[in-house]
């Protein structure tokens, strides 16, 4: 079925702008309801939209603020400030005396340009005469200019507790203004509107009444994927949008818009994705895609995420993030076994042993470009030559060492133990088949026991590496982000290097951390051959940096790369055969993917200091673990 694209309307851009000519919104003014003010953004008229580079002639360096003013854009560039046409012609310099670091402008009501540098306020003449100049006081950190209702600027400022709004007009400069703002948000910038606040956010603009705050325009929507730089400029007397990037310096405008129909597929995400590089592959395929659109949910919590697949309201796609129940997910059919897509697909295969430890009872509920490894590195002389060890094989290496000799280096506190040893293996704790929780088995004891032994941290930080190679501490904790990392670890080992692995009656060389994000299709989505072409299109644009390529000809590649070229300017030499060859260990011998539960681990954090203390055995915690373990598995098993 097809569905309509609401995206941005001619209606929107006589709201947004409070320094651009009036326009009969009559019908928006008179609404003392954000939730209407949000309602009248949206008609029976689909538009798509794009962001395109203003080109400005006439300047050399880049763009740090801009405004816009009596129907021109007014600009700063290198200390000096500019006005031009919106169309970026007739370029005029206005003066050159503006301070260093400038990062906002504003007119006040007599022409008077106002200047937000190193969190200072400058008040000049519009031919360049100083009026005044002040700054905030420490530890109130400037981040936007504000036209207020009456039209004087003010500035938005965040004094480490909250967002306030001040006056800078010289006579009270400072005060603080009445007026609500949204809390637990990061504001990028502000433009007041009859009463109602327009933010600027990581992802998009959005209207606020301080006390409720809702979406207006996505920044994935218009195809920006560098957001966190983003401001609102202004709107010209054509309704043309302006924004300013200050990652490059650059105004944009947003294109015409233009009568679109496409097939929605919605992407459900508990964390924000702005910035990353599933945000980048969303606008990418929205961009070169004629027939489908992703549409991202971000969902303030896992519960309200839960109450929409409840209610029937199953998205297409889900970002798998640390607070996602993906084990109870999976266990209830919510996702579509990928494995016949990477099988039938001739280009995106991944590397076997990586599809092996992705797999959860067989089948393979995400995709990911590529991955970390965590593990614990000894060398044989000490620890053995083969990968993996049980508890007792941990221990009986101990007692074999010099005396006095550690697992690991001292600043390791129990807490820290605990969680490197537990919860890169939270998979054996809740068999999600069966809804049972195993915080009551042996390999759990066996864990907090050994944990306790752990020493009070001395708080030195020894050379860890010499002290493995002569026998003074067992194993180092490590994660592999790529393969030229790999080969500089394994050169400081001098080549002796061996992947121990965290302990447990499972031996593996370690954990995998699916890196970048984790994509699944759900089982519920009726355009799966679309949902599986922009899997495979992100898999494949992903720009891997710092990371180990999960697909197998990326790989392949990247080793060609290390063997070839080494690292520079890390002074790594590139990547040996024997090297090469211990890397295909470390990824054969890999154990589960790392699959956090928050819940589980709050629930463990609470009791088990406890047993640390000496107030309760470890009998004691265990089975109060279990029990609050069970009755969260029994919940959601359910």
């Amino acid at each position: 079925m097809k569905i309509r694209i609401i995206i941005l309307l001619i209606v929107f851009t006589c709201l947004l702008c409070s320094c651009a000519p009036a326009t009969d919104t009559s019908s928006v003014q008179n609404s003392n309801d954000i939730e209407k003010i949000a309602e009248s953004l949206s008609t029976d008229i689909d538009y798509e939209r794009h962001i395109e580079k203003l080109n400005i002639t006439g300047i050399s360096g880049e763009i740090s603020a801009v405004t816009m003013q009596n129907g021109q854009l007014w600009f700063a560039s290198e200390q000096v400030l500019y006005y031009t046409n919106t169309d970026g012609s007739n370029v005029h310099k206005a003066f050159g005396s503006l301070p260093e670091n400038t990062c906002h402008i504003a007119f006040g009501t007599n022409q008077e340009v106002y200047v937000g540098a190193d969190n200072a306020i400058y008040i000049f003449k519009t031919d360049g005469e100083l009026l005044s100049q002040s700054a905030f006081d420490y530890g109130q950190t400037l981040i936007d200019l504000v036209s207020m209702p009456d039209e004087n600027p003010a500035a938005l400022l965040w004094n480490g507790n909250e967002h306030i709004i001040c006056s800078i007009e010289k006579e009270n400069f400072g005060t603080e203004i009445d007026f609500d703002i949204p809390e637990l948000v990061v504001i990028r910038g502000i433009t007041i509107y009859n009463g109602f606040s327009l933010l600027t956010l990581d992802d998009g603009l959005y209207v606020s009444s301080g006390k409720s705050t809702m979406p207006i325009l996505s920044w994935i929507d218009i195809g920006c994927a560098e957001n966190n730089g983003i401001c609102l400029a202004g709107i010209s007397e054509n309704n043309e949008i302006f924004l300013l990037n200050r990652l490059d310096g650059s105004i944009y405008t947003l294109s015409e818009p233009v009568f679109i129909e496409k097939t929605i597929l919605n992407l459900a995400a508990v964390v924000n994705l702005a910035g990353s590089d599933l945000e980048k592959a969303v606008i990418s395929f929205n961009n070169s895609n004629r027939e489908y659109k992703i549409k991202v949910t971000t969902y303030d919590s896992v519960e309200l995420l839960n109450r929409d697949i409840i209610a029937g309201n199953v998205p297409d796609l889900i970002n798998i993030s640390s607070n996602i129940p993906f084990d109870s997910y999976s266990a209830k059919g919510l996702f579509e076994d990928l494995n016949p897509y990477f099988e039938s697909d001739g280009e995106v295969q991944l590397i076997p042993q990586i599809q092996k430890a992705m797999l959860s009872d067989g089948k393979l509920y995400f995709a990911s470009p590529g991955f970390h490894v965590m593990t614990l590195i000894g060398i044989p002389d000490f620890v053995g030559s083969e990968y993996g060890w049980t508890y007792d094989e941990m221990k009986h290496y101990l007692a074999e060492a010099s005396k006095g000799a550690t697992v690991l280096a001292h600043y390791w506190t129990k807490e820290h133990l605990l969680q490197f040893f537990l919860y890169q293996n939270m998979d054996w704790t809740v068999d999600w088949q069966t809804g049972r929780a195993l915080f009551d088995s042996a390999d759990f004891k066996e864990l907090l026991e050994f944990v306790n032994t752990a020493r009070e941290n001395s708080g030195e930080i020894p050379d860890e590496i010499a002290q493995i190679m002569v026998g003074k501490q067992l194993v180092i904790h490590h994660t592999f982000v790529d393969i030229i990392k790999f080969a500089n670890i394994d050169n400081m080992f001098e080549g002796k290097s061996v992947f121990k692995g965290f302990p447990s009656s499972k031996k593996s060389s370690g954990v995998l951390y699916p890196a970048n994000y984790m994509i699944a299709m759900t089982s519920a989505c009726a355009e799966k051959p679309a949902a599986w072409s922009f899997i495979r299109q992100a898999l494949l644009d992903d720009p891997l940096f710092q990371i180990i390529p999960a697909i197998k000809s990326k790989f392949d590649s990247a080793v060609d790369i290390a063997m070839a070229e080494g690292d520079e300017e890390l002074g790594v030499p590139p990547l040996t055969k024997q090297q090469y060859e211990k890397l295909l260990e470390l990824i054969d011998g890999i154990g589960p993917i790392v699959q956090q539960n928050l819940d589980l681990q709050r629930i463990i954090n609470e009791e088990v200091p406890a047993y640390f203390a000496g107030q309760k055995s470890v009998e004691e915690v265990c089975e109060i673990i279990q029990a609050r373990a069970q009755n969260y598995v029994s919940e959601r098993s359910g």
